[in-house]
């Protein structure tokens, strides 16, 4: 086992025990390039935190926070595992990608409990909105939609206020870029994207109530809104719903 690969485990052990997660162990860290996910492994009937060797202790205490968010909320159906796998080869992947960051965020919500994480999340903030340009030219546009209602969320219901005032204009600068590559999509009009942030605007009540039925709910509202707004052109009603099914065992 190499240095950094010693390090992650000693941080996952420090952080396992922390959460208070130890009925998920054995839990394993498996080291790919470009990654940071954690996954059931159906065969093994283990979970995997799949990261590249470089990635930190922020990255794994928030994967390992998939695991304590549905725990807080006493509802396994959001834990990140298909609830139904035999059907994943049905499941849509940019509508899991919208519903990726929404689920992330309220995970760094209820990571906000434990002592320094915020401290971790927060310099990694700092950094991204100091680098300050948003690359989009090869995501495609459930990538970029789901980038800004990750990045509206964390810097509105996640970030402190003495930090969000430090960082207002920076923060401004930021979410402008991101808003901009999504207007340059067909059918995405300003309208359409102050209607998604009221629609957003829910996860200020809802990071602090730990009902899991208006949390599943918020995402399937969200997802249903995005289609609306592209008429239904990548996925209708019918297809939200199934995909819910696969994704939550949830039927709205």
């Amino acid at each position: 086992m190499d240095k950094n690969r010693r390090k992650q485990e000693k941080i996952k052990k420090k952080w396992i025990n922390e959460l208070q997660i130890k009925e998920f162990s054995p839990i394993h860290i498996i080291q790919i390039p470009q990654k940071a996910e954690i996954a059931w492994n159906c065969v093994q009937k283990y979970w995997e935190i799949l990261l590249d060797k470089d990635v930190g202790e922020r990255v794994i205490t928030h994967e390992l926070g998939h695991l304590y968010f549905p725990k807080k909320v006493n509802d396994l159906r959001l834990l990140p595992k298909l609830a139904k796998p035999e059907k994943k080869k049905n499941l849509n992947k940019a509508m899991h990608k919208l519903i990726n960051p929404l689920v992330d965020n309220f995970v760094d919500y209820y990571l906000l409990d434990i002592d320094n994480y915020y401290n971790l999340w927060v310099k990694e903030k700092r950094e991204i909105l100091e680098y300050g340009t948003y690359l989009c030219d090869f995501k495609a546009f459930y990538q970029r939609i789901g980038d800004f209602m990750c990045e509206y969320l964390n810097c509105l219901y996640i970030l402190k206020d003495d930090n969000k005032n430090q960082l207002h204009s920076k923060i401004e600068h930021w979410l402008a870029q991101i808003e901009k590559s999504i207007l340059v999509i067909s059918n995405f009009n300003e309208v359409n994207l102050e209607f998604l942030k009221n629609k957003l605007d829910q996860f200020k009540e809802l990071r602090t109530i730990r009902d899991s039925e208006r949390i599943l709910l918020f995402f399937y509202e969200i997802i249903t809104e995005i289609g609306k707004i592209f008429d239904y052109k990548y996925w209708d009603k019918n297809m939200i719903i199934k995909q819910f099914d696969i994704i939550f065992n949830f039927q709205p």
